[in-house]
């Protein structure tokens, strides 16, 4: 079984939506999975389950840098790093990264609530000047993911031609090329290679 970590040490950064998109992926690909929400502020799309033939476990962990994070960025295969883009949010997510490449595990940066202002885009490269090798994508800020929550459904399943679900799928790729468990994209298979 796989594990993806959906962390940060900083709350409200988007860790539940990342995670529940995930699940929602997960699910539209017939994959067994469990889920975990130890974020336990509410909001997730998903209940915590487990099943005994799981290939995939998402992990929503809470905004905290403590002991047992650290333990579960070590028994992790793929951690996602949600973060907003402000002043705030750059020392916080400076420890993730330290803390991550000392772990050895490979890390997706998602660059959440993405908009057309400038602290974004100045965040966007500040962040691909410093960390060139580390992938990264940018989230957008859009009403559809609050709308897709309320709906229990995925932004994707909810509008597949919008932007935020674009990102999404484009999101669900780089797990699926990082992990190779089997998922599909919304609309068309992943391609490996």
């Amino acid at each position: 079984m796989k594990t993806i970590l959906v962390a940060n040490s900083k709350g409200g950064v988007g860790k539940t939506t990342i995670a529940s998109e995930l699940a929602y992926a997960a699910q539209n690909s017939g994959l067994k999975f469990d889920y975990y929400d130890l974020d336990r502020q509410g909001g997730s799309s998903f209940s915590d389950r487990q099943d005994p033939e799981s290939v995939l476990a998402i992990v929503d962990t809470p905004g905290a840098l403590t002991e047992d994070l650290g333990k579960y960025i070590h028994a992790s295969n793929l951690i996602v790093v949600p973060t907003r883009m402000s002043y705030r949010d750059q020392q916080p997510l400076e420890l993730m990264i330290r803390t991550i490449r000392d772990a050895g595990v490979p890390a997706i940066y998602a660059l959440s609530q993405a908009n057309r202002y400038r602290v974004c885009t100045d965040f966007i490269e500040w962040f691909k000047g410093a960390y060139p090798d580390e992938p990264v994508i940018a989230i957008p800020q859009s009403e559809l993911f609050p709308q897709a929550g309320l709906a229990g459904r995925s932004v994707c399943q909810l509008k597949l031609d919008s932007f935020p679900a674009q990102q999404v799928n484009q999101l669900i790729g780089m797990i699926e090329q990082q992990l190779h468990v089997g998922l599909r994209l919304w609309g068309k298979a992943v391609r490996h290679g």
